[in-house]
């Protein structure tokens, strides 16, 4: 009997939907376990699926979890085995979480490096039956096949211009980013012009290591696809579009566009053209249509984004990409902006309220660079900031977001705490209610 494959596995493994049952795809990236709350949100969100899913019966189900479930190898099992016991089956793929050489099982001795530790979270995978390698979904109208793509970050994806020294907060990104501390490259390291950290800078060794580990994958991908036809369904935890994360002058953390994503990982997506390219890493939730790829980022975060730029994920839970039918583009606000409201200016040095009011507070050395550039807001709304996002305070507050968190109930696998509610709601002028019918089709 051929072993479950693991993340060495070279080929593409089959999986037959049972006759009579309608494949689903659960989408949730980020769930950060490691976090109490996290791990009880979590838990709703399955209990609720057993509760209130009368398709399950008829139903086989996927979930898809690209990178960052959680750091202590005995929490990564332990949450993956439950949620191996609320869907058929599980498709991973690794994040920078899973990859920093601490957290190992009690009784073991740490990783010596990252790479160690990786194999230590596919072999958790492999003993849980989960997939880390590319399978093909049959039993549908069209084979689906679903293609996970490694990928580590490098200082030189970032190609859009740093903002003026002055409107830079005094961070030192080595210290900050975590990752620099806690993962460790082994003998990778050694080699010529490897930088990871100095300076909050990285190379593009480790980005281009893991594409490489992709190639056999793809190839087997698209020679199946070449032979057989079917649909890609491609996923990565880190990002693979400038376009699909804030410009600087909308971040409070400048340096992020340098440890979120890599060329590489953009360059075999678009040899690939997968109808949808799933990705996590960057905590704040996109989903748009670019040069005809659908790119999904769903992410849960940490407690203290969940109350503000993951609320959305945070109170209507894991999202359903896949029904037998696609799933409409969602509503996110920073895709909305971008998409409907103001192109990218990368250019622009006029920072965003909330982030210069926030440098004021922190920094207040800023503060006089940041008066005589005019950039001191005045607050406005019941929140400060909620009148300068798109629709305003009342498309914005508090209220907004507990009202709305059920308009798209059909796609969701929300927390049992969600109750549904009828959309569209009384507000005429209501951006979500009207982007939610655009999408699904009905009149504006």
């Amino acid at each position: 009997m051929r072993p479950f494959p693991g993340a060495d596995c070279d080929e593409v493994t089959d999986v037959k939907v049972p006759d009579g049952h309608k494949f689903r795809i659960f989408l949730m990236s980020d769930l950060h376990i490691d976090h109490k709350k996290n791990k009880e949100w979590m838990r709703s969100c399955l209990a609720s699926m057993s509760r209130r899913d009368s398709d399950k019966a008829c139903s086989y189900d996927c979930l898809l979890l690209p990178g960052d479930l959680c750091t202590s190898e005995d929490q990564f099992e332990e949450s993956l085995r439950a949620l191996a016991e609320a869907f058929h089956m599980i498709c991973f793929c690794f994040g920078n979480h899973e990859a920093w050489a601490h957290g190992e099982k009690k009784g073991c001795a740490p990783a010596r490096d990252s790479f160690e530790k990786l194999d230590r979270i596919h072999d958790i995978c492999q003993s849980l039956k989960v997939y880390t390698s590319p399978i093909r979904i049959l039993g549908l109208e069209q084979p689906l096949l679903l293609l996970p793509l490694w990928s580590w970050y490098h200082s030189s994806w970032d190609r859009e211009p740093d903002l003026p020294p002055q409107l830079q907060p005094p961070l030192d990104p080595e210290k900050r980013v975590s990752d620099f501390r806690l993962c460790k490259w082994g003998s990778l390291a050694e080699a010529p012009d490897f930088v990871f950290g100095p300076g909050g800078e990285t190379s593009d060794h480790l980005a281009q290591r893991f594409a490489e580990r992709n190639e056999a994958w793809i190839s087997a991908v698209l020679d199946l696809q070449r032979r057989e036809g079917g649909e890609i369904l491609s996923y990565s935890h880190f990002c693979p579009r400038q376009e699909l994360i804030l410009e600087k002058r909308f971040s409070y953390d400048q340096h992020v566009p340098k440890i979120s994503g890599s060329s590489y990982l953009e360059e075999q997506i678009r040899r690939v053209n997968p109808r949808v390219h799933v990705f996590g890493h960057t905590h704040v939730a996109w989903d748009t249509i670019l040069e005809g790829v659908r790119y999904v980022h769903w992410p849960l975060g940490n407690p203290k984004e969940q109350g503000g730029q993951t609320k959305m994920q945070n109170l209507s839970g894991f999202l359903l990409l896949l029904d037998s039918v696609w799933s409409p583009v969602q509503f996110t606000h920073w895709a909305y902006f971008y998409d409907y409201m103001e192109p990218r200016q990368p250019d622009s040095t006029a920072l965003a309220p909330w982030v210069s009011f926030g440098y004021a507070q922190v920094y207040p050395e800023m503060k006089a660079e940041l008066d005589k550039r005019g950039l001191l807001p005045k607050l406005e709304g019941p929140d400060g900031f909620s009148a300068y996002f798109p629709g305003g305070v009342l498309n914005n507050n508090g209220e907004f977001w507990q009202r709305h968190a059920s308009a798209n109930w059909r796609w969701r696998l929300p927390p049992d705490t969600l109750s549904q509610q009828r959309f569209p709601c009384e507000n005429a002028a209501c951006i979500l209610c009207a982007f939610t019918r655009k999408q699904e089709g009905a009149e504006e």
